[in-house]
C-alpha cells in the first residue's frame, strides 16, 4: 500500500475490493467519502456506497483478492526499482523499434504518430487478412494480439509492449507477423 501512494501520491486509500474486475480495487480519497454516498447503485459490484458501509463496519462484500494486491505490490515494488522515467523511456525505445518493424512490413498504423501510446500500438488489418487468423497464428507463436473494439473489431489489431520482455522476443514477433502478412499478399 506504501508503493502506491508513493508512485500516485495518493492520500491514504479507502479499499473497495472486488468492485471492478478488470483492476483489483478501487483506492478512494476521503474527500470523496460524501460523493460515494449519494451515488446510486447500478449493480453489485458498483455498489460504492455498501462497500464503504460494510467496511466501516470491519468487512466487505465479497472476498477481497489478495493475490491482486500482492500482484500489484510486486509490480509496484519493480516500478521503483526502475523508475517511472526509464520506465517510459523503454517503452518508448521498444515501440520505436516495433513501429519501424511495422513500416518495414508495409502495414498502416490507425493513430497519428503524434499520438501514439508507447506501449500499445494499433494497425490496421491488411486487406485479406482476418484478425481471427492473424491471432491464432501469433497464438502459436507465443505471442497475444488484440482485437480492435467497436466499430474497430474487424479492421484493426494492437500490439502491446509492456513487460519483462527480450528484445529477441520483439524481433521474433516482427518476423512472425511479417511471414503472416506475405504469405495473405502472395
Amino acid at each position: 500500500m506504501d508503493n502506491i501512494q508513493s508512485i500516485l501520491r495518493l492520500e491514504p486509500p479507502i479499499n473497495v475490493s472486488m468492485v471492478c474486475r478488470v483492476f483489483p480495487s478501487f483506492f478512494i480519497g476521503k474527500k470523496d467519502l460524501s460523493r460515494i454516498k449519494n451515488i446510486p447503485a447500478r449493480s453489485v459490484y458498483f455498489d460504492l456506497a455498501e462497500h464503504l458501509k460494510v467496511q466501516e463496519q470491519g468487512d466487505t462484500l465479497f472476498t477481497p483478492a489478495i493475490q491482486a494486491h500482492y500482484a500489484l505490490n510486486a509490480a509496484l515494488e519493480e516500478l521503483l526499482e526502475e523508475t517511472v522515467d526509464r520506465r517510459i523511456e523503454r517503452y518508448r525505445k521498444i515501440a520505436e523499434g516495433l513501429r519501424k518493424g511495422f513500416k518495414e512490413i508495409g502495414l498502416d498504423f490507425l493513430i497519428p504518430e503524434s499520438h501514439r501510446s508507447n506501449c500499445l500500438t494499433a494497425l490496421k488489418l491488411p486487406n485479406g487478412l482476418s484478425y481471427d487468423w492473424l491471432h491464432d497464428k501469433l497464438k502459436k507463436n507465443g505471442f497475444i494480439i488484440y482485437a480492435g473494439q467497436g466499430l474497430f473489431n474487424k479492421k484493426i489489431f494492437r500490439i502491446a509492449n509492456m513487460g519483462n520482455i527480450e528484445d529477441e522476443k520483439f524481433d521474433f514477433c516482427l518476423k512472425v507477423l511479417k511471414e503472416c502478412v506475405t504469405k495473405i499478399r502472395e
